[in-house]
């Protein structure tokens, strides 16, 4: 077959090659354009359309190649076969590439996008699940301090609070208003201190929570919160105890000031009543009973024992005097004192005894027990002006160390309840607690000293017990006395009947003394009733004189406290010396200063300051014959 070659078909071959050339050309070079800048959507779409087109352009290019051959060839008739399926061919690869592509890409864009959702998706819950996680923490944190925290916004809206809070208020709840939930106001409170937190400033103070009935302190600062807002978040700790401690704290020192005073004063004191009493006593025997003066000395003694009691009474409210401790029951001690305590109370008012049944020893000094007993009644007492009831009830119980609140010595077990209730006016709390206060008396002037409730205080608090008190206005009042209950069974130890004073037969009394007015009126009393007496004012003086008088001496009598030494040494030196020598001690203040334990431990005979004619000679009779020597 010859084939005529035409420039037409040359030119459009030709022409062909080069479209393929330049289309494959395209293609190469926008892939390259497009990978310096994958992610960007423009460039994308940009070569999807440039394969598109080169593709459609190198399918046309390759049709009239093909074209040209089929006439140059004769196969006209092929071509016009195949001619409408090369167009529809073509423009279909146009289309598939270009939008298949473009759907392609958007289904990879979605993933894209889902697969950075799901990131993102599970970031967020990550972050969630720490958030979570932290605030948890940060609970359980708050939740096991002892002090109550909450957060407040500037509405006064509660925004967080931890369990302490929620145990001393269980219907707290988020989101109300912190004056309601913390103090039951209406509005905010008038001294609000979180207004000063603004300016970024704290603050800390005291104050009253009604609805707990608890003294709490508050101190509140300002934090950075979600959002960028601040929130108040105040701290609150419950120093109900810590103030209760406080007060007692503050009695105990009150108490121990006044006992310090007292312990200071009572041994001159006593020295001077000494005096006074021993010569009121003198006066007495020597005037007539008829005599104008009598009353007047007799006033004087009377006086000069007031003073004494109320010495006494300084000494045993503060616990410097030492009491002489025994097997007592109690039960039994009431029942000896209810005609005393009947004619205390008078006829305008009954007294009713409920005793327990069993036997309530107690280790105690039945005098000073017998004076809380009187001045327990004679409170009630004076609480029924009118007239009413008091009731004294004794019974066994068990309590624990936190039953008592007036004595931190108290340890938990048996003790005694000793109960004086009356149906007085009562009292409001600030009343009662002062009430144990030294010189603190509701009474008038002169009719009270203020020591009675505070010598009780001090008297129980000496025998390691604790005294409790109810009372309620209009309602009357109960003392409640707790002392440990004792074991022993030695029974109350009842004094003997007074037999009477027999003179002395001239026995010779060593008197050692320094104070000269207590010398001249001991030995005024007891020259005065057949006795001899040699004095000294110190213990070198004492040695002196018993060195003289060794064999004549019957009687040591001597003060504990003396100017070079103690009178205790006096009788060491003196019963080596002369083993069986009848001793007898003296001292305005029997504290453990002046040796009380040690006189304890030897048994000797003690006669206590101020003493009177009677009591003199009693203590010399009995240390003569040898009771307690």
């Amino acid at each position: 077959m010859i084939v005529s070659w035409q420039p037409v078909v040359l030119v459009d071959i030709f022409g062909s090659v080069f479209s393929l050339l330049i289309g494959f050309w395209s293609i190469g070079y926008s892939w390259s354009w497009y990978r310096e800048k994958a992610d960007d959507a423009f460039r994308h779409y940009l070569f999807l359309l440039t394969i598109a087109i080169a593709t459609f352009t190198i399918s046309r290019s390759f049709g009239h190649i093909v074209k040209q051959f089929l006439l140059m060839s004769g196969d006209k008739g092929l071509w016009q076969e195949i001619a409408p399926f090369s167009g529809a061919v073509n423009t279909a690869t146009f289309i598939v590439i270009f939008a298949f592509g473009v759907y392609f890409d958007r289904i990879r864009q979605i993933k894209q996008k889902a697969d950075q959702d799901a990131l993102g998706l599970a970031t967020a819950r990550a972050r969630a699940d720490a958030a979570f996680d932290s605030e948890e923490r940060i609970r359980a944190v708050f939740d096991g301090l002892e002090d109550a925290i909450y957060l407040v916004d500037g509405d006064y809206q509660i925004l967080f609070f931890n369990r302490r809070l929620q145990d001393l208020l269980p219907d707290i709840g988020i989101g109300q208003k912190c004056h309601q939930a913390l103090f039951g106001n209406e509005q905010p409170c008038e001294d609000c201190r979180f207004h000063c937190l603004r300016t970024g400033d704290h603050f800390s103070y005291e104050t009253e929570m009604e609805l707990i009935a608890k003294r709490v302190s508050l101190t509140g600062i300002r934090l950075p919160w979600v959002g960028g807002d601040e929130v108040n978040m105040a701290v609150m700790r419950d120093i109900s105890e810590q103030k209760r401690l406080e007060a007692q704290l503050l009695q105990s020192q009150k108490m121990e000031a006044v006992g310090t005073l007292a312990g200071g004063i009572a041994h001159d004191f006593n020295n001077l009543l000494t005096a006074i009493t021993g010569y009121s006593d003198l006066m007495l025997l020597k005037l007539a009973q008829e005599s104008p003066l009598r009353s007047d000395v007799s006033e004087i003694r009377r006086a000069a024992g007031r003073a004494a009691t109320l010495v006494r009474q300084l000494l045993a409210f503060s616990r410097k005097q030492k009491a002489a401790f025994s097997n007592v029951d109690i039960n039994d001690l009431i029942r000896n004192m209810q005609k005393m305590l009947g004619r205390l109370i008078g006829e305008d008012i009954s007294m009713e005894m409920q005793l327990a049944v069993q036997n309530l020893p107690v280790l105690a000094d039945p005098g000073q027990i017998e004076q809380v007993v009187v001045n327990l009644v004679v409170n009630g007492r004076d609480a029924m002006p009118a007239g009413g009831k008091i009731v004294i009830s004794t019974e066994k119980v068990v309590i624990d160390e936190s039953y008592c609140s007036l004595s931190a010595k108290v340890v938990s077990g048996c003790f005694v309840l000793l109960s004086i209730r009356d149906e007085g006016d009562g009292m409001d709390n600030e009343l009662m607690g002062k009430v144990f206060e030294p010189f603190y008396t509701t009474k008038e002037v002169g009719k009270g000293s203020g020591l009675g409730l505070a010598v009780v205080y001090g008297i129980v608090d000496q025998h390691g017990g604790c005294i409790d008190i109810k009372s309620e206005v209009g309602q009357g009042t109960v003392f409640n006395v707790y002392l440990p209950l004792h074991d022993g069974a030695d029974g109350l130890k009842h004094k003997k009947e007074d037999d009477g004073v027999a003179p002395g037969a001239g026995e010779l009394i060593l008197l050692v003394e320094d104070q000269e007015e207590v010398q001249r009126v001991a030995i005024a009393m007891l020259e005065g009733n057949g006795y001899q007496v040699c004095t000294a004012a110190s213990l070198a003086e004492a040695e002196e004189v018993f060195a003289r008088e060794k064999d004549k001496i019957d009687l040591l009598f001597s003060d504990i406290v003396l100017p070079d030494g103690s009178g205790i040494v006096l009788e060491e030196i003196f019963r080596a010396s002369r083993p069986g020598l009848p001793v007898l001690m003296s001292s305005g203040y029997a504290d453990e200063k002046m040796q009380w334990t040690l006189i304890q431990k030897k048994n000797l005979p003690f006669l206590q300051k101020p003493y009177s004619l009677e009591a003199l000679l009693k203590a010399v009779q009995l240390a003569l014959a040898g009771s307690g020597g």
